[in-house]
């Protein structure tokens, strides 16, 4: 490691700023602790001097202090407990400002040893004793080597976390050198590790060996933090089975690349934690290292050999919900377990394998007594297979897994497990900017008001979802939320009084809906992306579940949204009126923006309000689709800030772009400007009601020629809550074709328009004419359309005939008329004939 201060550089005319901006962690050394010890790591971000504490979403490890060495360090101290669970901790730092990205820190089970340089050839190897934890970094083109003395047939195990910190795209790779400086081993990616490396060795002889660590590509910089286990402990690549009932006591067998196993028995905890880790080996093992493990409120069942075919002698049908464990052992190999069902039984099935650090990629397949394939898959969510099942009689029915590239081993372990088929809601935090950790916690400002995305996901139901808030900041209110069943979010507002203190905390997010008799409750998941690559790719995550809302200082504005008084229409218009409220002399832009719009609702991008401004007009639109119903809306609002500290020069050079906004922070919001961020906050819900127009009319199909005038009258009628003075425009005419807009009175029920074409307009039928009448409604401006799909057709002069009321005749009419006037002349000349023959025909 090249040993790195940890420090920022930041322009001096701006270390004395106090930025009302929520801290930023991009840098935690070492980025591991040992549980049961008080430990410190070193921070490095920005907002670090008014860091008030950090809060750990999971339970084992407290805050004790904060130490902040300048704006852009600080150190960190911090207790774990004796049981505190190993792996990844994910935690934020709170202050005055909100809460930082979050980031997490590795707990071990080891003593930790720092590297020290300069470790980075064979020779200049670190001794390290067995059984330790090195904590390091790897820069750009470095290597770091650690020397450990070991006897005749000792055990070494090593394994490295390096992108499970999630601190870096960390590719490591681990070489072992023997003592005269043979290569021996080599570890690059692992399935169960997530691509970071380990492994298991016996010593041939005694001596001191060599330990390797580099990223794959001789990359690395000082991001590239690892954890270095190293020791006699056992390290397994797989347990079995990987899984077992809530409170039972279970039987397992642990192997490793050895092929050493170990028998051990362990009580499962009573919990509702389906999936979850498990210490490898004994209770001395002191491994640092837990491997993947599912716990259900269902019993296991271990496959018995043989079982590779439906014909073959098979134990007896197992009842369901029921674990099917197994393994293929061997390539080719296929396990089939036979269950009994019901009918109409509708049953989930899953399996577990890719996710528990499994190399087998499977197929499951449910088939009856005489071979028919009921039902097939091969990925699911994951690269696990997972299908869902209606059984068509009471009987014996078969589930087999087989491995898609017929490959197998003692490692390729699955659990399939199969439990009654149930609706999952979940709650959720949506992520506008993958990739990133933008919008992933909630400030509000006191006095204020913030939007949340929170939004649900509901598999296997269509229903009302009703989300809620529990253990908010003191002072912080939450709108009521609820989803309608064919919507995933609506908007939420929190809100804390003027009176709130600064406080931050993790909110528990609940998620309810009632199908038929049937009452379906979910919980927040929120997947905070870590480490991310080209193309959309995720290697790296955490999963955590809660939200972190806090209470920060307030904003020198706030917007408030008149609520509306009059429906907007389908085909119609409605102008909302948005108060902005200025503080202490603020006279920045104020942008305006709807984030949520109901279906078929159109607004502009964002409408802006000048400096000084107090009142603007938000315009909505809906198409003729838009359904009449009523919607919870709202608006949101951005400002820029800039602090009072900094100079007009620094505020104007920084401009809008930088800061995480009140309401939406996260990590990738690094700033050129710590003066100068932007601030978001939304209105009050209002009821925004979309009801059908007030209004109804008719246009009729108009001809007339280039150069010429003519009038076009809309028959309409008005219901009562139309208002009396009103505007009419005939849209939709083609170019050069104009129609002036007429005024119509409270007793007026036609428009007439004079429309003028030039001489130059297009001949043809063009469709889509309307008329649309405009006025005031509760001091609301709003408009509605009536008469869609009129036409107006163009001719040439010649072309034009009028009829008996002066009106032109159209093309068919025209024809008819031709028709009749020259029967009309044929009959006069018939008549002329026979007046000259003297000759009288009857009539009959």
């Amino acid at each position: 490691m090249r040993q790195c201060a940890l420090i920022l550089a930041v322009p001096i005319l701006l270390q004395s700023l106090l930025p009302a901006a929520p801290p930023s962690v991009e840098r935690i050394f070492p980025i591991t602790g040992q549980r049961g010890t008080r430990f410190e790591l070193t921070m490095a971000g920005s907002g670090l001097d008014r860091a008030e504490s950090i809060v750990f979403y999971r339970p084992g490890i407290r805050f004790v202090e904060i130490q902040a060495e300048s704006p852009n360090q600080a150190k960190v101290i911090l207790e774990s407990t004796s049981d505190c669970d190993l792996g990844s901790h994910p935690f934020r730092v709170y202050s005055n400002d909100g809460f930082s990205d979050l980031r997490t820190v590795r707990m071990t089970s080891l003593p930790i040893v720092v590297e020290t340089e300069d470790n980075s050839d064979f020779d200049a190897a670190q001794p390290v004793s067995l059984n330790c934890t090195v904590a390091g970094v790897v820069e750009a083109g470095d290597s770091d080597y650690f020397r450990c003395s070991l006897r005749q047939g000792q055990r070494l195990s090593v394994e490295v976390e390096a992108i499970r910190t999630g601190a870096a795209m960390f590719d490591a790779v681990l070489n072992l050198y023997g003592p005269d400086g043979t290569w021996l081993y080599s570890a690059d990616d692992a399935a169960q590790t997530q691509q970071d490396p380990f492994l298991t060795f016996r010593a041939p002889s005694d001596g001191e060996y060599v330990i390797q660590i580099h990223e794959s590509a001789f990359e690395g910089d000082e991001n590239s933090c690892y954890a270095l286990h190293i020791g006699e402990f056992a390290r397994p690549t797989w347990v079995y089975p990987a899984g077992a009932e809530a409170g039972s006591s279970v039987a397992l067998e642990f192997g490793d690349s050895l092929n050493e196993l170990t028998s051990i028995s362990k009580s499962i905890p009573q919990t509702t934690v389906a999936m979850s880790e498990i210490e490898c080996g004994g209770a001395d093992s002191n491994s640092p290292v837990r491997l993947p493990f599912r716990i259900s409120s269902f019993p296991n069942q271990m496959e018995i050999e043989p079982n590779n075919q439906l014909n073959a002698t098979t134990p007896e049908a197992v009842n369901l919900p029921v674990a099917l464990n197994g393994r293929l052992q061997n390539p080719g190999d296929i396990d089939v377990f036979p269950i009994r069902a019901h009918q109409g039984d509708v049953m989930n099935f899953e399996v577990f394998s890719a996710r528990i650090g499994s190399p087998a990629d499977t197929i499951l397949t449910v088939s009856d007594k005489s071979g028919k394939i009921l039902g097939r898959s091969d990925d699911g969510l994951s690269h696990d297979s997972q299908l869902t099942l209606q059984f068509p009689a009471d009987d014996v029915f078969f589930v087999s897994v087989s491995d898609k590239r017929e490959n197998g081993g003692d490692e390729f372990i699955y659990r399939v497990e199969i439990s009654p088929y149930k609706p999952q809601l979940t709650a959720f935090l949506s992520r506008p900017d993958r990739r990133s950790q933008d919008y992933q916690t909630i400030a509000v400002p006191r006095g204020n008001r913030v939007l949340t995305w929170l939004a649900c996901q509901k598999t296997g139901f269509t229903a009302d979802v009703q989300l809620m808030c529990s253990g908010l900041p003191e002072g912080v209110s939450v709108s009521e939320c609820v989803i309608p069943a064919d919507r995933f979010w609506m908007p939420m507002i929190l809100e804390a009084n003027e009176s709130s203190g600064n406080i931050g905390t993790l909110v528990d997010v609940t998620a309810s809906a009632e199908l038929h008799s049937q009452s379906i409750h979910g919980n927040f998941r929120q997947i905070v992306d870590l480490v991310a690559a080209s193309a959309d790719q995720l290697y790296q995550a955490a999963e955590v579940d809660r939200l972190a809302v806090a209470v920060v200082d307030p904003v020198d504005f706030q917007i408030e949204l008149v609520p509306p008084t009059t429906p907007l229409s389908p085909d119609g218009t409605l102008d909302l009126k948005v108060m902005i409220h200025r503080r202490n002399g603020f006279s920045e832009p104020v942008t305006i923006s709807a984030p949520f719009l109901p279906p078929w609702v159109d607004a502009p991008a964002s409408v802006n309000a000048g400096p000084d401004q107090t009142m603007v007009m938000f315009p909505l639109r809906a198409w003729s689709q838009a359904e009449p119903r009523d919607w919870s809306f709202c608006l949101e609002a951005k400002a820029r800030i800039v602090a009072k500290e900094a100079s007009a020069s620094v505020a104007n050079e920084a401009g809008s772009t930088g800061m995480a906004e009140p309401g939406r922070q996260g990590r990738g919001q690094r700033r050129r400007d710590a003066s100068v961020r932007t601030a978001a906050v939304a209105s009050q819900l209002v009821e925004l009601k979309i009801a059908t127009s007030p209004v109804s009319g008719t246009l009729p199909a108009h001809v007339m020629s280039p150069g010429t005038e003519s009038r076009l009258i809309c028959r309409f009628e008005r219901g009562n809550d139309l208002p009396a003075d009103l505007t009419a425009t005939l849209e939709g005419l083609p170019n050069r074709v104009t129609a002036v807009p007429v005024k119509v009175s409270a007793i007026d029920s036609t428009a007439a328009f004079r429309i003028v074409a030039e001489d130059s307009a297009p001949l043809g039928t063009f469709s889509g004419l309307s008329v649309r009448f405009s006025g005031i409604r509760d001091d609301h401006s709003v408009s509605w359309k009536v008469g869609s799909g009129g036409t107006l057709r163009l001719v040439r002069a010649d072309e034009l005939v009028p009829g008996a009321d002066g009106q032109p005749l159209s093309r068919l009419d025209i024809l008819r008329s031709r028709a009749k006037s020259n029967a009309g002349s044929s009959a006069s000349e018939n008549s002329k004939s026979e007046d000259s023959d003297s000759t009288e025909i009857p009539l009959p």
